[in-house]
């Protein structure tokens, strides 16, 4: 899913540049309403979870390391089970057994969602009033090509989950210490040292692909996905905004 890693490279790129972390949600309007709270979708599916952790060398070079990705992969999927469990907000389902045609539509409509929701948080955020109509008017969607998720499983929704962690090398940090050390007595402000880690989550309605909910997380070098209480905070930081989400 060569196209999916690239657009998840993209939305890090473009939150870490303008973004802080724990912005209110993007969202349909209508899905946060407060009588529409009972309307909420009651099982949601959940998609295969894109996550990718990636070694920085000293030299900037990008690899990921799949070891690490399973890892993470690994403390996402519990860390969502275990939020949705405690919350009560929705009841997760598992994707059935697909065919190689129905796999494929879900592989594409999982890159199609990473474009679609980057554009649906720029929007709805920007200041350009050549947008304002898209915050009063949000009708982003991927179309209904995942009906048929649906019919099989009886879930209302799909959740989506993005997650980027980058982990400099031992070489890295050294080279950071020593930048940060040489800028400290030329007396220039220090540059950031930590790379980012990044856990998004979105809602899709199985009915017509409507993006309903996105929000996300984003730390710079306070965290790391392949220890399970960091991926916990993150998912937790991540759906806390979602309507009728608490943590009891």
């Amino acid at each position: 899913m060569r196209c999916l890693g690239l657009a998840v490279l993209a939305i890090v790129i473009g939150l870490t540049g303008c973004a802080t972390p724990n912005q209110p949600a993007a969202a349909n309007p209508n899905f946060t309403k407060p009588e529409a709270r009972t309307a909420l979708p009651k099982k949601i599916v959940v998609l295969p979870a894109e996550v990718r952790v990636s070694e920085v060398s000293a030299g900037g070079v990008v690899e990921k390391v799949q070891a690490w990705t399973d890892q993470a992969k690994a403390n996402i999927d519990v860390a969502l089970r275990e939020a949705a469990k405690t919350s009560g907000a929705f009841e997760l389902v598992a994707v059935p057994e697909l065919s190689p045609a129905d796999k494929q539509a879900v592989e594409q409509h999982l890159a199609l969602y990473a474009l679609v929701a980057v554009e649906a948080w720029t929007h709805s955020r920007s200041q350009d009033p050549a947008w304002a109509h898209k915050k009063a008017n949000f009708d982003y969607t991927l179309g209904p090509g995942l009906k048929f998720l649906r019919d099989k499983t009886g879930a209302d929704a799909a959740i989506v989950l993005i997650c980027e962690d980058y982990i400099s090398s031992g070489g890295r940090k050294a080279m950071l210490v020593f930048a940060t050390l040489l800028s400290a007595a030329a007396g220039v402000v220090a540059i950031p040292q930590g790379a980012p880690s990044f856990v998004s989550g979105g809602v899709v309605s199985l009915e017509d692909g409507n993006i309903q909910w996105f929000n996300y997380s984003l730390e710079q070098g306070s965290a790391d996905l392949r220890n399970a209480p960091d991926a916990k905070r993150m998912v937790d930081s991540t759906m806390r905004s979602y309507p009728g989400f608490s943590k009891k």
